[in-house]
């Protein structure tokens, strides 16, 4: 199967401009970041190993939940995990 990189390129931009419309990232590699895991949120089942996106800050109000609650919008069956078990997630 063949993909248009143009037509990537495009939907990166898109995907990347709608994440930064409502989250303000602290700096545009953040940004690449988040757009680029949507990217393997998609292709997840080509690989054999996932990396983790890890939402930090030092101060409560910083804008890490509205960052999940816009990834959600945007990510293949998104499964908020702050609170399960273990055996739940399993």
């Amino acid at each position: 199967m063949s993909v248009d990189p143009t037509a990537t390129s495009d939907l990166l931009d898109v995907v990347a401009a709608f994440l930064r419309r409502y989250v303000a990232f602290p700096n545009e590699h953040a940004s690449s970041a988040a757009t680029l895991w949507v990217l393997h949120a998609y292709a997840i089942e080509a690989f054999e190993s996932t990396p983790r996106l890890a939402l930090l800050s030092p101060e409560k109000g910083s804008g890490k939940t509205r960052t999940l609650e816009v990834l959600a919008l945007v990510t293949p069956e998104p499964l908020h995990t702050g609170n399960v078990s273990p055996a739940a997630l399993y």
